[in-house]
């Protein structure tokens, strides 16, 4: 049983397995509520994964996940489908607050979302840290809402 979820994991961090996974969960395919999940995770990981490697091109990446969204919505997945729609939100250049600094720390935390353990916050920005492991933590800009991961020297 063990390997089998492993197996699963694998295929559903291919490419382009997305919709084929979520059209096999709406049929009602074994361990379906299992597949979305991993789904999520993916779609978590991704985005924070672009986020720190290449945070210039996070708001296309998030904004993509609109197409997600639909297809989530449009088999039932209704969690999936708001997570989504709250990536893709992210992209939009809008001001924000401390409560929706910490939901994008949310959000964007690789493999599960956890609350942020300090946040500092000046005029310009909110710091959100994420993870001590990684020393990383997420930058939020007030005004435009852009995001970038900045790691504490020495992780």
């Amino acid at each position: 049983m063990e390997q089998e979820n492993e197996d699963l994991s694998f295929i559903c961090f291919e490419p382009g397995f997305i919709q084929p996974l979520l059209e096999e969960a709406q049929a009602g395919a074994p361990k379906a509520a299992y597949a979305v999940s991993i789904v999520a995770h993916r779609i978590r990981d991704q985005a924070h994964e672009v986020l720190c490697e290449d945070c210039k091109n996070l708001p296309g990446h998030l904004a993509g996940l609109s197409s997600v969204e639909s297809l989530a919505r449009h088999c039932g997945f209704a969690e999936l489908a708001d997570y989504c729609g709250r990536l893709a939100a992210y992209s939009q250049r809008l001001p924000v607050g401390r409560e929706e600094a910490i939901a994008r720390a949310l959000d964007l935390r690789c493999c599960s979302p956890e609350a942020p353990r300090r946040i500092m916050e000046n005029k310009a920005y909110f710091h959100l840290f994420m993870d001590e492991y990684r020393g990383e933590w997420l930058v939020v800009d007030r005004i435009h809402g852009q995001m970038r991961m900045q790691r504490t020297p020495g992780y």
